[in-house]
């Protein structure tokens, strides 16, 4: 049986899954972890979707911070001068060339029609669509683009990447809405759908001497057949032959087709040529600018989740190989969800060391009469944060025993050999996983941490 999982339930997942992420009832947190070399030329790994692995990246983590943001992302595009653009088109599943674009002030355009040349050939884009009309703008390289809406400078900082740029859908606007929020609701109220944009010459023809008219006929969503109607277009012939239609222009403003369009067949007359063929193509039921995420092929969200060098809880002088998202990680030795906005996971021992005696991270520490093993994270004072993993095993440091590094100069002896952190270490669901290359922390660093969950 052949199926396939249409654009509006691709977009329809990821909006719950951004709906649940920006749900502040319910605690989301970035975690952060492994200090340790992934091998001996510390080559990432490949995380495998198991258990065990959730497991291993409980067992290494350091600190969570709660997830500050969510949001619906798309494949960013540039515009670029000299680049060609595809025109929407509703019998594409996919395009050759980019069909929206991106300016240099953050505004996005849908192309509803490409550039094209005497004969029918695709252009480059040589004019920056500018400006924020409710109407399509036609530049003078021929393109037609539509405004759909601006991404802020704190979207731009908390969503975009090199790869991908925010998208996003307006519920409502009050007196406390920004200018940008309030301009794309305009363009989502003044969106009208079902309407011929453009034109597509599937067949020239021939014979031609002169310009054909161009009439359409169809039916309304409700199957009510729509009478015949003659379109106010340019039509371009060469050679005998119709190699383009184009919706005629007031100014810089496209004049659409008419609207209501459901279905819609075109007929070509006149001209002194027969043979040539058109169809029409029509915009979404809701029209262009109704539901950006969806004119723009959304299927991928991207998660949000800032750490300040001055952040509690946060190792210093350290680094992490591991990013995570928890879904509800629990407070130490409670049911209760953490609520704060940080939490230490790593645990500590005190001790007492000889004068200038210290310890060094990533050192392994070794208990002299448990055997013990462990990673150090941080050493502070009379410190010493640590983690356990299956390379080190698990057994339990003693109070009173010498510590020391094997492959280092720290010794003393444990007053308390075992303090716990804030966060429960192996509690709440593991969302996401991501293994990364080394990032070391310092009090003048801050990590954007950027997720992104494509379907």
């Amino acid at each position: 049986m052949a199926a396939i999982v249409t654009d509006r339930m691709k977009l329809k997942i990821v909006d719950s899954i951004v709906t649940a992420f920006q749900d502040t009832t319910v605690p989301h947190y970035v975690g952060f972890g492994r200090s340790e070399y992934w091998d001996s030329n510390d080559t990432v790994v490949t995380p495998v979707n198991t258990t065990k692995e959730e497991r291993d990246f409980m067992a290494g983590l350091q600190s969570i911070k709660r997830l500050q943001g969510a949001s619906l992302v798309i494949n960013r595009v540039n515009w670029t001068k000299g680049t060609i653009y595809d025109q929407w088109d509703d019998t594409k599943v996919t395009y050759s060339n980019d069909f929206y674009v991106m300016n240099e002030n953050f505004h996005v355009y849908i192309c509803l029609r490409a550039g094209k040349n005497v004969k029918g050939v695709v252009v480059p884009s040589t004019i920056e669509p500018t400006g924020s009309n409710n109407d399509p703008i036609r530049t003078a390289d021929g393109y037609v683009w539509k405004f759909l809406y601006t991404i802020s400078e704190l979207e731009a900082r908390k969503f975009m990447t090199s790869q991908w740029m925010p998208t996003k859908y307006i519920e409502s606007v009050d007196s406390n809405s920004s200018g940008i929020q309030l301009k794309q609701k305009e363009i989502q109220d003044a969106a009208q759908g079902r309407r011929i944009v453009s034109i597509v010459v599937t067949n020239g023809g021939s014979g031609y001497t002169s310009t054909p008219s161009v009439s359409v006929i169809g039916r309304n969503a409700s199957g009510t057949g729509l009478d015949s109607a003659q379109l106010s277009v340019v039509t371009t012939v060469d050679s005998g032959q119709v190699t383009k239609i184009e919706f005629a222009a007031d100014s810089s403003t496209l004049d659409y087709g008419l609207s209501g369009y459901a279905e819609a067949t075109l007929s070509i007359t006149g001209g002194g040529g027969a043979g040539a063929k058109a169809r029409a193509v029509i915009s979404p039921r809701a029209g262009f600018g109704k539901l950006a995420p969806h004119d723009l092929k959304s299927s991928a969200l991207a998660l949000h989740c800032r750490v300040d060098g001055t952040d509690e809880d946060f190792i210093l002088g350290n680094d992490f190989r591991q990013v995570g998202v928890i879904l509800k990680p629990k407070k130490i030795g409670t049911d209760s969800d953490m609520t704060a906005e940080t939490g230490l996971v790593l645990k500590h021992m005190k001790i007492n060391h000889p004068p200038n005696n210290v310890f060094t991270v990533d050192k392994l520490l070794v208990g002299a009469t448990s055997g013990a093993k462990a990673y150090v994270d941080r050493f502070d004072s009379d410190k010493i944060f640590y983690h356990q993993t299956d390379v080190t095993g698990f057994t339990p440091f003693q109070n009173g025993e010498v510590v020391t590094e094997s492959n280092g100069t720290g010794n003393g002896v444990i007053n308390t050999a075992r303090i716990a952190g804030e966060v429960e270490p192996y509690s709440g669901d593991l969302l996401y996983l991501n293994n990364r290359g080394a990032i070391e922390r310092s009090v003048n660093q801050s990590e954007d941490i950027k997720i992104i969950l494509q379907l």
